[in-house]
């Protein structure tokens, strides 16, 4: 490549949807933290079907954003790609884009095939929940998970696993990846401008009276709903009034009843008007949830890197975790932690919790957390930046 041009990293996203909630809002804290990197070294290519909404793409801060059928999952133009790519044991199309538009990496993609490969791959495998919940997933979708994981082990130029307790995992199930594997723990820079919305403005939207602990998480049977409904439903034979309040996405793919489930049990255990759920919601009220909950909530039996945790880290809030490996390692300085199938621990956690709530403390909190937030995400964008510049370095075109 020509002395002094950045190295130019692409992402290929087929979907900016409501189904692929987190990895949108892990690309947007990504491209927002590598946008605000002071003399960076790399730029990012935003390469997305032609028919993506306009008002989604400014989530994602890219040098550049490409348009084009290629990417496109269902377009005909890209299955011929893949179906040739099968027959040939390369990727033309792929293999052309990253030509056509200079681009020197592509990261967060499965890595074309090693055969007139000239442009470095940087494969991401979030956890191996597969590899620990057997019991949650198919026949069929543990093949394709296990079956994609090889690929991305044997294949790519890095591997990147958002914790370490992936990166054991990966030295466990695929150990020859274990030296080409890069570690990038993810810093959530809340992606907005906005003010953040009163309490009374809330409590306008949502009829949200009192204080209440916040929820945000997909309603997927993994993220453990069940424990935070048991333990309201103990408070209330206690006499403590508390709320928890719910966001995130009400459908679980894999499991297509576990939320008519969830609501019935939360009925049947008399705690419907404590477990308040509002389902999907505009991301600027996620930040004022945030904001104005005494505490946030994370019960699940599995995480990469939650995101939860750290946008309630970015905000300074209290936290009542599931006491599982990623969350400790993420190791939020207000934390507190209950077993995933304790739900007595969490009722003495979110009692103690209510009873312990000071506004002047929350707000002190609040600030210390926004005075460490931008040291925090340029620390995160170097990271990223440094194991680009890796990947870039074993094609030797840098």
């Amino acid at each position: 490549m020509n002395e002094g041009r950045k190295i130019r990293v692409g992402f290929v996203v087929s979907r900016l949807d409501a189904g692929w909630i987190g990895g949108a809002n892990y690309l947007s804290n990504l491209l927002q933290a590598v946008a605000a990197l002071p003399d960076r070294q790399i730029e990012t290519v935003l390469l997305v079907p032609p028919a993506t909404d306009p008002a989604m793409l400014a989530r994602f801060p890219a040098d550049r954003v490409i348009a084009t059928p290629l990417v496109a999952a269902r377009d005909p133009r890209r299955l011929a790609a893949k179906a040739i790519e099968r027959v040939i044991g390369r990727d033309l199309a792929s293999e052309w884009l990253a030509r056509r538009h200079g681009i020197d990496v592509l990261s967060h993609v499965p890595p074309l095939p090693r055969r007139g490969r000239r442009v470095a791959a940087i494969s991401w495998i979030p956890d191996f929940q597969h590899e620990h919940l057997h019991d949650f997933f198919s026949p069929e979708e543990l093949h394709r998970r296990r079956a994609s994981d090889a690929r991305m082990a044997r294949d790519a130029d890095i591997v990147l696993l958002s914790s370490l307790h992936a990166q054991r995992d990966l030295a466990r199930f695929y150990p020859d990846a274990t030296d080409r594997s890069r570690v990038l723990q993810f810093v959530s820079g809340l992606r907005t401008t906005a003010p953040v919305k009163s309490r009374a403005a809330l409590a306008e939207s949502y009829a949200l009276d009192g204080p209440f602990l916040y929820l945000p998480n997909q309603f997927w049977i993994h993220k453990n709903h069940r424990v935070v409904i048991d333990a309201l439903a103990l408070l209330k034979a206690r006499g403590c009034a508390a709320t928890v309040v719910a966001t995130g996405h009400t459908a679980d793919y894999r499991h297509p009843d576990h939320f008519a489930a969830l609501m019935a049990h939360a009925e049947a255990q008399g705690v419907g008007d404590m477990f308040r759920v509002l389902g999907m919601v505009p991301y600027d009220d996620v930040v004022a949830l945030l904001h104005h909950a005494v505490a946030v909530i994370n019960p699940s039996r599995f995480e990469g890197w939650s995101t939860t945790v750290e946008e309630a880290k970015s905000q300074g809030k209290p936290l009542l975790l599931s006491d599982i490996a990623v969350h400790r390692e993420q190791a939020p300085d207000r934390g507190r932690f209950f077993g995933v199938d304790d739900p007595a621990a969490l009722a003495d956690l979110i009692a103690d919790t209510l009873q312990r709530y000071s506004p002047d403390d929350e707000a002190d909190a609040a600030r210390t957390a926004a005075a460490a937030l931008p040291q925090r995400v340029e620390a995160f964008a170097r990271t990223y930046q440094a194991i680009v510049l890796d990947a870039a370095a074993r094609t030797g075109r840098d």
